[in-house]
């Protein structure tokens, strides 16, 4: 099983070889289709003004989104000319009229893709608009998404795998979203954090099922029961996978939205802020 249709986000222009490479890496032995999504931005006025801007204002916000468009396009041309895959680069949204989040942009084009590669956000250092963009395409696109870090640099990936599982929808539904992956992998470690326990308070290993499952398309898989430790299940999720030296987190998001704020479960918002490997995220 192979993914044939790539989405990469590359509105982060500081990330945009790292995140092309991200996807070349899966796109090259299915020889894919990548489309590298420049989602324009809307046009904004600061909250601090209060008479109407001059057309001005918004003419040179046009001019830099269509430069910024036109440098990642050139970076996208040049990293993948002669690969075996297919490239299509696509610009999302007009420029005299995006009123979009770049989010909303990014998910519209999500649902005829197989697969959404987007750069993880940092507070403080991003504009405004990308900060929630990992999590809201991850809850809104119904697709898988792979968020890389802001730390991985190009190489190999997706070789050695932890698969975060806790019997819960969005597990289940990132564990099989991920199965193209893992079929690539040579190690998967399927790992529950904290121990749960049946009705009669015998312990119980709720992921020997799903690793039956997966030993069905020919994975071999081991399965661990990691106690919390007093930690939280994030960060035991990622010392696990620095202390394994996997290269790949799987994990269900969870989370939900609340008049556009997006209250996130404690796990995810760990793993999103302290990644350091790619993680494929469904929901």
């Amino acid at each position: 099983m192979n993914i044939k249709t790539i989405l990469v986000n590359l509105n982060h222009e500081s990330r945009a070889a790292e995140l092309i490479a991200a996807a070349a890496a899966l796109a090259r032995p299915a020889e894919a289709h990548v489309v590298g999504l420049y989602v324009m931005p809307p046009l904004f006025t600061p909250s601090d003004v209060v008479i109407p801007m001059g057309s001005e204002f918004y003419e040179e916000q046009i001019l830099l989104h269509r430069a910024q468009a036109e440098r990642i396009q050139t970076v996208f041309d040049r990293l993948t000319r002669g690969e075996p895959y297919v490239a299509e680069w696509r610009i999302h949204g007009d420029a005299r009229s995006s009123y979009e989040d770049i989010a909303d942009g990014l998910i519209f084009e999500a649902h005829s893709a197989e697969l959404i590669i987007v750069s993880q956000a940092t507070r403080g250092k991003d504009a405004p608009m990308l900060v929630d963009l990992p999590e809201r395409v991850a809850l809104e696109g119904g697709r898988p998404v792979l968020v890389i870090p802001n730390s991985w640099l190009p190489r190999a990936y997706g070789h050695n795998v932890v698969v975060a599982w806790n019997d819960s929808r969005e597990a289940a539904r990132a564990t099989f979203d991920a199965l193209p992956l893992l079929e690539r992998a040579k190690k998967i470690r399927l790992v529950t954090v904290a121990e749960q326990k049946v009705g009669n308070g015998k312990n119980m290993v709720p992921s020997a099922e799903v690793a039956a499952s997966l030993a069905r398309h020919g994975l071999e898989v081991e399965v661990e029961t990691l106690p919390a430790d007093g930690f939280h299940a994030g960060d035991t999720l990622l010392s696990r996978v620095a202390a394994s030296g996997s290269d790949l987190l799987v994990m269900g998001i969870y989370g939900h939205s609340r008049l556009r704020e997006f209250i996130l479960g404690g796990a995810s918002r760990d793993v999103l802020n302290n990644m350091t490997v790619p993680v494929l995220m469904s929901h």
